[in-house]
């Protein structure tokens, strides 16, 4: 929301700018009229937001405490406006302090109608938009324009692909496959379209044209990129389903309503709603079919470790997100304080986005029986297998590190992982990487770099699997 609201303090300082010609263009004024336009508009939404909100708490009717959201919308909108600041920043400030704030005053009939007619509310001005840039512009205008439309188009894109590949690099190393998906992903829509839709009274000579261009910008974001954002992340193998994982769902999606459907029956039998004899010949007829479904669960899981790594990771990441929205209440409720918030947050934030570690590991403790290291165990796999053996091993309590390596057979890299063992571990994490790092066959065609030309038929290799180096530590300290 800041960057559309930023957007378009940027939109109309360079109309104004159009408007003046390039004799009234100063860098330094511009610089500090959108700094004054930006901050301006934050503060009146602030200020705004939190006078509604007070109101908000201190009254008890949903129907004036709905109108009071509309009116903090469109009033803090116009009193930015007639103050010379943005209009659009006054707005989202207004909207996340009483979003935030708000809703602890509203009783829950308030909070659902409230939700429900923005929702309503956000829908329709959308739609609003696109029909009035459809009535607009008629279809001749738009043939007519073809070039300066598709010089639109390549020009956004080529501004995407510098933002994209260009800014990538500056901070954190995003693989290439996401960064393809994050430039094709660049779809425009309501603000561009509303943008166009002011020029009329302020250029009128030009400003059918931008709109023309414009719409076509959007129709190519929506259409094309929109529509072929799914084959492209299917070809870059991104999100790839499995037969294993498709089974998986089935399975798990039949325990789960199998188990509510118990728990249900089960709560109408402690309200009195379900006899006693009904429920004593359907309890362990239910309970029976829940054990199987369970188990079919857990065979699936047992099959394929891929299965059983996604569901651990999924479970790593939702204890911190709940860890995350507790701190989060907590601040709210002004139980903790800012600085406390700000450093609990930043620890949560770097376990999220740290590789699989394990539990002990991401609690920051080790199990008191943990016996001190004997061996020092070295296991080189491929990259596919990552990711299993990494779940297989952080299973048996051990802690892994991670390293890169080179070489790597038939053009396919390695991983070295390194961990410590205490005596008797040894043949547990073999059977982990057994079960987790699969053999598989692949097909190398001729002629292959290093071997005699004139083969036949591509090869049969048989790869996958790990290789394991164990040493003896000799001195073991803990710190």
């Amino acid at each position: 929301l800041f960057n559309d609201g930023t957007a378009v303090v940027l939109f109309k300082l360079v109309v104004g700018v159009a408007l003046g010609g390039a004799s009234s263009f100063s860098l330094r004024g511009s610089l500090l009229n959108f700094i004054w336009v930006s901050a301006g508009g934050v503060i009146v939404g602030l200020l705004l937001g939190a006078l509604i909100s007070q109101m908000i708490s201190r009254i008890d009717d949903y129907l004036i405490e709905t109108t009071l959201t509309s009116v903090l919308a469109y009033g803090a909108y116009l009193i930015a406006e007639a103050l010379g600041v943005s209009g659009v920043l006054a707005v989202v400030a207004a909207g996340l302090i009483n979003g935030n704030i708000g809703p602890r005053g509203m009783s829950p009939t308030t909070r659902i109608v409230v939700f429900n007619f923005w929702e309503y509310a956000a829908f329709i001005a959308n739609s609003f938009i696109f029909l009035l840039i459809g009535l607009q512009i008629h279809l001749s205008a738009l043939f007519q324009s073809w070039r300066g439309s598709l010089w639109a188009i390549g020009a956004v894109l080529i501004a995407r692909a510098v933002g994209v590949y260009g800014l990538s690099r500056l901070e954190r190393d995003i693989s290439l496959k996401w960064q393809h998906v994050l430039y094709w992903g660049g779809l425009r829509g309501a603000i561009a379209l509303a943008l166009a839709l002011s020029l009329p009274g302020i250029l009128p000579q030009g400003s059918t044209q931008i709109q023309v261009m414009t719409f076509s910008v959007v129709l190519f974001t929506l259409l094309i990129q929109g529509l072929t954002m799914k084959p492209l992340v299917k070809r870059l193998r991104l999100v790839e389903r499995h037969v294993t994982q498709a089974e998986y769902e089935r399975r798990h999606a039949r325990a789960v309503a199998s188990r509510t459907a118990y728990e249900h029956l089960r709560r109408r039998h402690q309200q009195g709603l379900l006899s006693d004899h009904t429920w004593q010949i359907i309890a362990p007829i239910l309970e029976e079919h829940n054990r199987t479904l369970a188990h079919s669960v857990r065979e699936v899981m047992t099959t394929d470790p891929r299965m059983e790594a996604e569901e651990l990771e999924t479970a790593r990441r939702e204890y911190l997100r709940a860890q995350r929205s507790a701190l989060h209440s907590l601040r709210r409720d002004g139980v903790i304080s800012d600085e406390a918030y700000a450093q609990l947050i930043a620890e949560i934030d770097a376990a999220i986005t740290r590789p699989q570690v394990s539990w002990h590991e991401l609690l920051g403790n080790q199990p008191s029986h943990l016996a001190p290291v004997d061996y020092l165990m070295a296991v080189i796999v491929q990259e596919n297998d990552v990711e299993n053996a990494l779940s297989a091993l952080t299973k048996l309590g051990l802690s892994v590190t991670r390293m890169a390596s080179s070489g790597g057979y038939f053009r396919e890299g390695n991983v070295t992982l390194l961990l410590g063992l205490a005596k008797g571990q040894e043949e547990a994490v073999v059977q982990a990487l057994q079960r987790s790092c699969r053999q598989r066959v692949k097909y190398l065609e001729s002629p292959v770099e290093g071997m005699p030309p004139g083969l036949g038929a591509p090869l049969e290799v048989t790869v996958g699997g790990a290789t394991i180096f164990l040493f003896a530590v000799e001195r073991y300290e803990a710190f």
